[in-house]
């Protein structure tokens, strides 16, 4: 049985990760912190963990409640991670940051795409990109894992496979996602309240896509992100810590449709949390409803040479 600790646990990842863990068979939750919340019960932020943390209360965002765990998670705001994974690292076995700090191994491009130094550039070298589809020998042991955010996750679930067996150009692509605003965070803003996002389709994170594509290369995907990044409230039911990805490539000619499947079930079929529906199967938002894990369908059509 592992101990862990997640410092952030207030916010909409840190309560998924309460959630995943309460049902995980090895896995048992001994600290939750999260500033807003310090001295509230999980179970009053929360309801629906009442059952699996009864009177827990969060801590502050402190690195000395984390004295009985072997693994941490790291649910904080992008740039919190880099000033507390120095002192964390020696202190536990294991350490998962889920925010952008250490994603990307080339400290030249933070100030680029997050718009300040990296605070501890020396450690990310030392992280180990944390998609168990690519880098599952990697992931196994690793002290320092950096967590990839939804939209590298589902391009590269979706391209990567294909690039690595050269079935489509590895350029040129165009990615074209949208998720729930959700993604934004817990804390409200003037523009993810009901009122302002209500019906409505927004790009967002343009002066970010870079990062993406930052992100995609160490995949071996190199994409063009153009305005493609979307918040969308705009459906019956709203996307909430789920994302819709439509991605378009260049296919090599004489290609089945059937060798495409076959790439994929290659790459990441193994994966227990990763469903490859049938080529019979379009994208649908209902396929996701409740499914709880990954779910990718590959449909290809010849557009012709004038498309």
């Amino acid at each position: 049985m592992h101990q862990v600790a997640i410092i952030g646990a207030s916010g909409f990842t840190g309560a998924e990760l309460l959630r995943i863990c309460a049902s995980h068979p090895e896995l048992t939750v001994v600290a939750a912190t999260g500033n807003t919340e310090a001295g509230n019960r999980v179970a009053d932020l929360y309801p629906s963990l009442a059952a699996a943390y009864g009177d827990m209360t969060f801590a502050g965002n402190d690195v000395s409640v984390i004295a009985d765990a072997d693994l941490v998670f790291l649910g904080l705001p992008h740039g919190a991670s880099q000033s507390m994974v120095p002192d964390l690292r020696g202190s536990v076995k294991h350490v998962v940051d889920l925010a952008a700090d250490f994603r990307l191994d080339d400290p030249g491009l933070y100030p680029t795409w997050y718009g300040e130094a990296h605070a501890a550039p020396e450690l990310l070298d030392d992280f180990v990109f944390g998609l168990p589809e690519f880098f599952r020998s990697d992931l196994a042991g690793a002290e320092l894992i950096a967590a990839p955010g939804c939209y590298v996750t589902t391009s590269s679930l979706a391209l990567g496979p294909l690039v690595k067996a050269g079935l489509i150009e590895s350029t040129g692509i165009v990615v074209d996602a949208a998720s729930g605003v959700s993604g934004a965070g817990r804390p409200p803003k003037p523009n993810t309240t009901i009122c302002a996002d209500d019906e409505d389709f927004t790009a967002f994170g343009l002066h970010r896509l870079h990062g993406l594509n930052g992100c995609l290369k160490q995949v071996d995907v190199q994409a063009t992100t153009q305005a493609a990044i979307c918040r969308n409230n705009d459906v019956p039911r709203p996307l909430h810590f789920a994302l819709l990805h439509v991605s378009m490539a260049i296919f090599g000619r004489g290609v089945s449709n059937v060798a495409h499947h076959g790439a994929h079930a290659l790459c990441i079929g193994f994966a227990q949390l990763h469903t490859v529906l049938s080529a019979a199967h379009f994208a649908c938002r209902d396929h996701f409803h409740g499914a709880g894990d990954l779910l990718s369908a590959l449909n290809t059509r010849d557009l012709g040479a004038d498309f």
